[in-house]
């Protein structure tokens, strides 16, 4: 069987390579810039591509004239696409006879659009999903192939959920492109289901600056939904201005009495600075500022008690 790669994100290539060790051909692959947390799988398409001997089209634009020939020229009667950042057209879609599976981290239909994972953290979601549908013309709404899940707790960070999927996903596409070859697979059509969809848009970097004022749940909420492999949640320190990135932190659970404005450094438990908020005390575990190690990024702030991590407006 051949079918064509449209994406990009390391999750993908590992993907393809699977595909490709279990005997299926994968003659077209079609990229574009790589995501922003995502940087390096750039030219691990290309390198691969070169090495299976595929066509390996770099572009923003599917509709271009000469792609769509390089396709209907191939044996290709199904695509497999991931994290493309765009809405794909219909009639590129109808190029395929068996259509487009795409992989969507995230449980269709509640979570449709972009950042859907981070989303699901912020709103303390018990399961986050990976749902494989064919595409149509509408965003994420095509018929379920298939889907699993991955259990959530208060300590779920986002990266825990994206290696899940890098883990889980490989055999799931192969398993759901046999399936669908073999016309052995019951679509699921997402209305069936009668759950209520979100529209997830994008989240930007400085939607993950903290502002103080709110609970430590909240907190640590965004900065277990903002941690790697994205750019992480971020203060400032008020008495240089540097930018701290907060990879982990914990809820403290205890009865201490303290009047603190949110950001204040209150006191230091084991090497990690204690974190007043709008409600609730954070500890901070793992920090960076200007590329510093964890343990001289941590001192930093708590060098003095005179510290305060603050937000920073038109950073």
């Amino acid at each position: 069987m051949q079918i064509t790669l449209i994406g990009r994100t390391n999750t993908l290539l590992d993907i393809a390579k699977y595909l490709y060790e279990s005997g299926i051909e994968i003659p077209i692959i079609i990229t574009t810039d790589p995501a922003d947390y995502d940087q390096e799988s750039g030219d691990k398409f290309k390198i691969f591509a070169k090495k299976i001997k595929s066509k390996f089209i770099s572009t923003a634009k599917l509709d271009d004239k000469q792609i769509i020939n390089i396709i209907l020229q191939s044996k290709c009667n199904l695509a497999i696409s991931m994290n493309w950042p765009t809405l794909i057209k219909k009639s590129f879609i109808d190029l395929f006879p068996k259509g487009i599976i795409n992989i969507h981290p995230g449980d269709l239909p509640k979570y449709r659009g972009n950042a859907t994972v981070n989303w699901a953290i912020l709103n303390d979601e018990k399961r986050i999903g990976l749902t494989l549908h064919l595409m149509n013309e509408k965003l994420d709404e095509g018929p379920i192939v298939n889907k699993i899940f991955f259990n959530t707790n208060k300590n779920t960070y986002v990266g825990e959920v994206y290696d899940w999927i890098k883990n889980k996903a490989p055999d799931l596409v192969l398993q759901s492109i046999i399936n669908l070859n073999n016309n052995s697979i019951s679509l699921l059509n997402q209305k069936d289901t009668k759950m209520k969809s979100l529209r997830c848009y994008p989240r930007k970097p400085e939607d993950s600056q903290i502002v103080w004022g709110k609970s430590n749940i909240e907190i640590h909420k965004l900065i277990r939904a903002s941690s790697k492999p994205f750019l992480g949640a971020y203060s400032f320190i008020s008495s240089n201005n540097k930018k701290v990135i907060i990879w982990k932190a914990d809820i403290v659970y205890n009865n201490y009495n303290y009047l603190a404005v949110p950001g204040q450094v209150c006191y230091v438990e084991n090497n990690y600075p204690i974190i007043a908020t709008g409600k609730g005390l954070l500890k901070i575990t793992n920090a960076e500022i200007e590329n510093k190690s964890n343990e001289d990024s941590i001192q930093l702030i708590y060098s003095s008690l005179r510290n305060r991590l603050i937000f920073k407006y038109n950073y």
